[in-house]
């Protein structure tokens, strides 16, 4: 993600390595930056990683190179992207992500389309033995996933036997990712400004003499789950603000989807960790860890034997599809300056998302009074 100016200090988020050229795809992604007319500052562009899956299609299938992103999420040094001595900064993961484009319909004005999209679930970076328990913050928490690893292969090579087939499903290593209770924790007051692509046209002459000065529209619809707000209004005659407000004490979080068991042979998990410069089951690395746990002598023929099967973990289904672009219950074109209350929000626990939505911001003319009784592009429908 290519960061706004410097005058408002965005360009110290970023570390030295978010410009290596050692990573896969930051060379190209500079690149493509670049030749979109963005300014890319020397540390490159800030990682923004996303768990692909709780993201829907119609989300994700909208959001295009070159679109206008706002980040909301925690801002980390990622250990798993190393690079000339240093970590590349991320967000990682976004609680709410704002993206906007211009669209355009015909010979009509060029017009704003913003798509809103938060995280259903958070998952931790610590694991438990009992999968029972991974939706359950302070419990069963057995550590990271390098201590994790290591307190698993010390109850399977501890035992002397092993049966002849080779490791039994009792004696795998197991790594059950512990999920956050809530998406997110405390209160959030979050405040977008969206505005049309081109300034205010300037009057356009209608019937003779008659002039009208082009006003501000807007059209949204938001899904948000209880203990979630948004409110939509405006403070100047250009542009729309949108408030989202999130509270963990008012918020009851989805169920898990159901889970599945998965196992993970080594090369699998290597390829997941493509590009970081690490392999996460390196055998030489948790051979040294686990001499310096147990203090003694390791098999290191049974440890690559245990390891050899993999990794047995969890699996959970897709979540349901959604409509990011849904029109439902939509609130149509009004002036933006007098949105109704209440109008184009839906409250509904039955999606895992704390809020998701879209909104539209365009110049219209209003009709002068001799149009309100002739259709002319249905402006005395929907604007008021």
């Amino acid at each position: 993600m290519a960061l706004d100016d410097n005058e408002k200090g965005y360009t110290s988020l970023l570390s030295p390595a978010n410009a290596s050229k050692e990573a896969t795809g930051v060379e190209d992604a500079i690149k493509n930056a670049i030749a979109l007319g963005l300014s890319v500052p020397p540390n490159g562009l800030l990682g923004v990683e996303w768990d692909k899956d709780l993201l829907p299609y119609s989300f994700r299938n909208q959001v295009n190179d070159g679109d206008r992103v706002a980040v909301f999420g925690r801002w980390i040094l990622d250990e798993g992207h190393a690079y000339d001595g240093n970590f590349r900064t991320e967000i990682h993961p976004p609680l709410l992500m704002a993206t906007g484009s211009v669209q355009q319909e015909g010979d009509n004005l060029p017009f704003t389309r913003v798509l809103f999209m938060s995280r259903p679930y958070l998952v931790g970076q610590t694991f438990c033995v009992d999968p029972k328990n991974a939706y359950l913050d302070g419990t069963d928490d057995d550590g990271s996933f390098w201590d994790h690893l290591l307190e698993e292969c010390v109850k399977v090579i501890g035992p002397p036997v092993i049966n002849i087939l080779g490791i039994g499903e009792s004696w795998k290593v197991e790594a059950h990712p512990k999920i956050k209770s809530f998406p997110f924790r405390g209160s959030h007051l979050l405040r977008f400004v969206v505005r049309p692509p081109q300034p205010q046209p300037a009057p356009g002459p209608v019937g003779g003499a008659v002039t009208t000065n082009y006003r501000l529209a807007v059209s949204f619809h938001f899904v948000v789950r209880g203990g979630c707000a948004v409110e939509v209004t405006s403070s100047a005659t250009d542009t729309v603000e949108v408030f989202v407000a999130l509270n963990h004490a008012g918020y009851t979080p989805p169920p898990l989807p159901n889970r599945k068991e998965r196992n993970y042979s080594r090369q699998e998990l290597d390829e997941l960790s493509a590009g970081s410069g690490i392999k996460i089951l390196e055998l030489d690395a948790i051979m040294t860890g686990l001499g310096a746990l147990t203090g003694g002598p390791i098999d290191a023929a049974k440890v690559a034997a245990v390891l050899s099967t993999g990794i047995k973990t969890d699996q959970y289904d897709p979540l349901p599809e959604i409509d990011v672009l849904d029109k439902g219950n939509s609130l149509p074109y009004v002036w933006a300056d007098s949105v109704p209350v209440g109008k184009g929000i839906s409250v509904s626990d039955d999606q895992p998302y704390p809020i998701y939505g879209w909104l539209e911001a365009k110049w219209v003319r209003p009709p002068t009074p001799g149009e309100l009784h002739t259709d002319v592009g249905h402006r005395d429908k929907v604007l008021r």
